[in-house]
């Protein structure tokens, strides 16, 4: 399934996005003005670059500073994923969905659904699934995070039996805590939202939005009012409302429906108390344990309310997603973790070198993909410590370059822009002679030069080397790293271990 090739995924992910820990970035560049002795005479380089960035102590970059082993692999190629463009795109149309196809037959929207399902696994071994435990990553969601780093290092255990090994579990759970008047949905917004002129005062300018045509694209998009001020001379408004992006509702749920059980059942929760604290947890948990529960609906169960009265393993639960590519070794076992811990080694190792366990397509007998492997052992140490340090920097320097290399890639355009602009005028001048319009041309092409030069990589690269305080040949090394593993999808290897 193609995508198209744009930055709608992002744009949702930084409508969800509650920061945190951010900085504002103004570009310096009357100090890279005199470093590169150019006198700035065209006026898109006059206006400053200012853009927001994550601090350094950012969660989405201490988190990968803790890291455990056992984790690493996972972890590490999540963090990948979720910044591909691509990924960003499929999440976005998995989560509009029912919006797109509102007024469509479900038949085009089930058959639009495996088309995204099908895609994830194959370009990113991600079941479609868990998507909504990427609101647990902290890319995604830092304020969820921020006051708990642990939850994402930690699992679960999960022990039998579920709300599933109920008759009609899940509908005597919710009509309990219902009657509780402790069912709650929360509703992430899909959309912008139209302010009342009366009500503009109650909002900042960073949380208004102005419909604008986008400069790049020449299409339809929305900009944050406070950037908009900023660059607002060089942009064409569609009208002249404001916006803002709804805050995910919380709602106590009155009554339930086949419809809401069907379609918004992840959003369903309901209070549990575990390690002392009490949370909110979603109901479209497929294993949901009866111990979570309240102690009066516990005692109300009898031996009769069982569907399977066997007994069974208790699971293992991820906070967030679980890789699989197709070429991935993977096998399920029953552990008893009461054995002495040398035999529970030793038969890890056992199956580690077993020849017998296969991956999806070596049944097949399919070739596995071939991918070159970007790793650059001088890059990234072994020492477990500044290993994650040398990771959380990567992650860190490639955020960098995307954000502020963005904005320096729009003031080219300007400057181009500008630079046409100019050469329209001269042409259009009839006190001009061919041979002084080719003087004109060649004087408005010099001074463009000279003044994209002030946001060329070189410059970008500078600026990086400014606020991480890592020195250049490593801030190029460790971007040329994520680059390969986010854009150029060699994220595969690490969970390959190749």
């Amino acid at each position: 399934m193609e995508l198209i090739n744009n930055d709608i995924g992002e744009k949702l992910l930084e409508i969800n996005r509650q920061k945190t820990l951010w900085d504002e970035y103004t570009y310096d560049i009357d100090m890279v003005v005199k470093d590169h002795n150019v006198r700035l005479t065209m006026k898109s380089s006059m206006s400053p670059v200012k853009c927001e960035i994550p601090a350094k102590d950012n969660v989405r970059y201490t988190y990968i500073q803790n890291l455990e082993d056992y984790n690493l692999s996972n972890s590490l190629v999540l963090d990948m994923i979720i910044r591909n463009k691509e990924f960003q795109n499929y999440i976005y149309y998995v989560r509009t969905i029912d919006f797109e196809f509102e007024h469509k037959s479900s038949v085009l929207k089930e058959e639009r659904y495996k088309q995204l399902k099908q895609g994830l696994i194959e370009k990113f071994g991600f079941n479609i699934e868990d998507e909504q435990k990427l609101l647990f990553h902290p890319y995604v969601s830092e304020s969820i995070v921020d006051s708990n780093e642990k939850i994402l290092h930690d699992f679960l255990i999960l022990n039998p039996p579920f709300i599933n090994d109920l008759k009609n579990g899940l509908i005597k759970v919710m009509n309990f805590y219902l009657q509780k008047k402790q069912l709650y949905r929360f509703i992430q917004p899909t959309h912008y939202e139209l302010i009342n002129s009366d009500n503009i005062e109650d909002y900042s300018d960073k949380n208004l939005f102005v419909y604008i045509i986008h400069p790049e694209s020449m299409k339809a998009d929305f900009m944050r009012y406070d950037v908009y001020k900023d660059r607002g001379t060089h942009l064409t408004k569609i009208n002249d409302s404001l916006y803002t992006i709804p805050p995910v509702k919380e709602v106590v749920l009155t009554e339930i429906s086949d419809e809401l059980i069907d379609k918004h059942l992840h959003e369903i929760c309901i209070p549990i108390s575990t390690d002392g604290e009490e949370k909110l947890v979603s109901l479209g948990e497929k294993n949901f344990p009866i111990d979570f529960l309240d102690k009066d609906f516990i005692s109300s169960i009898s031996d009769d309310d069982y569907i399977n009265s066997s007994h069974q393993d208790s699971l293992q639960l991820v906070n967030l997603p679980s890789i699989k590519l197709k070429s991935n070794k993977s096998i399920n076992v029953s552990l008893n973790v009461d054995l002495p811990r040398e035999e529970l080694i030793a038969y890890i190792d056992k199956l580690k070198g077993s020849k017998d366990i296969k991956s999806f397509i070596e049944v097949f007998d399919e070739k596995i993909e071939e991918i070159e492997n970007p790793k650059q052992i001088k890059v990234i140490a072994k020492k477990r410590e500044l290993r994650n340090r040398d990771y959380a920097n990567a992650f860190y320097i490639y955020d960098l370059y995307k954000i502020i290399g963005k904005e320096f890639h729009k003031k080219e355009l300007e400057l181009k822009e500008e630079a046409e602009a100019q050469k329209v005028r001269i042409s259009e001048n009839i006190q001009y002679g061919k041979e002084q319009k080719k003087h004109e041309f060649a004087k408005i092409e010099e001074r463009l030069q000279n003044h994209l030069k002030l946001f060329n990589k070189t410059v970008l690269d500078d600026e990086i080397c400014k606020l991480t305080k890592i020195e250049i040949s490593k801030v190029r090394a460790l971007y040329a790293l994520l680059k390969g593993y986010i854009d150029e999808y060699k994220f595969k290897n690490v969970i390959l271990g190749k």
